[in-house]
């Protein structure tokens, strides 16, 4: 049947995101006079919590240290989380975020392919909606067939299947592009083949299940860099070393 999807994840994936999302909060933390400055060890940590709230709870139980339950209530943790997001919403409208390398030009080529094109967050999808409107243009929201993100459920994995069940494809026809570790081990885990890009914070990470481990998904004019796994002399993803994934996987099952 060959190649059925790209499924592409968001928060690092389509864009470095992660320093505009600790921006974000630590100009909360200053509107709110709270005292806390997240640097970029801390929010490393932080950032393999579910969501924005975790985050907030499980640094003021850190900060605390003894107190169990933190020293700030949930409603103003609430408050400073829905600050958080109107602070990073208005930065992705200036123009903060950039595309990571290959990123457009892989979307592009799939349509004219017509491949199948989906989206996995575990952010709500108000924050997809602006990257993409800022980086593509409103009109490229409906290059993508699904979009699954913490509005429909809180997991990657769960989203994954939902972009599955929506499109109407099986998971061994499609591809998933992700940056953590733990989206490659979800979208494995639905049988999905995968492409890790790692970035900024989620480097460490070993991506056990990946098809191929490279910097950036790569230009004609500036090639990625392989982290692990065989590119077979390629220097950029493309629609057709999509299909040969596929195809050497449908082979071998």
């Amino acid at each position: 049947m060959g190649l059925q999807a790209l499924i592409f994840d968001v928060d690092g994936t389509l864009a470095e995101t992660a320093e505009i999302h600790r921006a974000a909060f630590n100009q909360a933390f200053d509107e709110f006079q709270i005292g806390w400055r997240w640097d970029r060890r801390t929010y490393s940590y932080l950032m393999n919590m579910t969501n924005d709230i975790e985050m907030l709870r499980g640094f003021d139980r850190m900060s605390a240290r003894k107190v169990r339950h933190g020293v700030v209530s949930d409603e103003a943790l609430r408050q400073i989380a829905l600050r958080k997001m109107q602070v990073y919403l208005a930065m992705l409208a200036d123009g903060t975020a950039y595309l990571r390398p290959g990123v457009s030009r892989l979307i592009d080529e799939a349509r004219r392919d017509h491949i199948t094109l989906g989206i996995v967050s575990t952010r709500p999808k108000i924050e997809f909606e602006m990257l993409v409107t800022n980086t593509l243009g409103f009109e490229a929201l409906s290059l993508f067939d699904s979009v699954r993100t913490a509005d429909d459920c809180r997991l990657a994995v769960d989203a994954y299947q939902l972009v599955l069940a929506d499109l109407g494809v099986t998971p061994r026809n499609s591809v998933a592009i992700d940056d953590a570790e733990s989206g490659i081990r979800d979208a494995s885990a639905c049988g999905i083949n995968t492409i890790a890009t790692p970035g900024i914070y989620t480097s460490s990470g070993r991506f056990d299940g990946a098809g191929i481990v490279i910097s950036d998904l790569g230009q004609p004019a500036q090639p990625y860099n392989i982290i692990m796994g065989n590119a077979e002399g390629r220097g950029y993803i493309s629609a057709q070393y999509l299909r040969k994934i596929v195809g050497e996987t449908q082979a071998a099952a």
